[in-house]
């Protein structure tokens, strides 16, 4: 079986899009996101998850939208090379975000984002300020910063603790913010 490319996955995301855009309403294809109980969870009007490629929550807690969407490429390889993009969450959808890392199993979170550029906020804190104090952050999910790494130069690495209250399992996710 042939690798993927990166020419040839741009090319599939980009006819993918073509067809949402030119082909198909584009508030159809992305209703789940301008719903009225979901609009505040998106913190830019434009940038927003098409219903067939968004991720959906599915943990039992209420609610199922996240402003995040599944990255796969049509090959063979798919479930080793997928990945989620999401926007920074704004503040009501941080709990949605952390339900979303819990349930899909995410290791590792990059930020290419400062949380303030230019004097406007560009991503709501989503982890903790202090280290090794616990946060809930919803019904069955808790947060505690570990460790915090500033040292190198516009990058931040920090190890979370997410832990689940139902179970007691926890686990370890390495936050890298790059910030140019």
């Amino acid at each position: 079986m042939e690798a993927p490319t990166p020419s040839k996955e741009y090319d599939e995301l980009d006819q993918k899009w073509h067809r949402v855009l030119v082909q198909e309403d584009p508030a159809e294809a992305c209703s789940d996101a301008l719903d009225p109980a979901n609009r505040e969870k998106n913190r830019y009007f434009n940038v927003i998850p098409l219903n067939e490629t968004r991720v959906k929550l599915s943990d039992g807690e209420p609610g199922d939208y996240v402003n995040a969407s599944w990255i796969k490429p049509s090959t063979a390889y798919a479930h080793k090379l997928a990945y989620i993009s999401a926007q920074a969450p704004v503040r009501k959808a941080i709990a949605d975000f952390w339900r979303m890392i819990w349930q899909e199993s995410v290791f590792i979170i990059v930020m290419l984002t400062k949380t303030t550029e230019h004097g406007q906020i560009k991503a709501d804190q989503y982890w903790p300020k202090q280290l090794n104090i616990s946060e809930r952050i919803s019904a069955n999910l808790e947060i505690e910063l570990q460790e915090e790494d500033n040292s190198q130069l516009e990058i931040v690495i920090r190890r979370i603790i997410l832990r689940h209250l139902g179970d007691g399992s926890e686990r370890y996710i390495d936050g890298i913010c790059v910030s140019y």
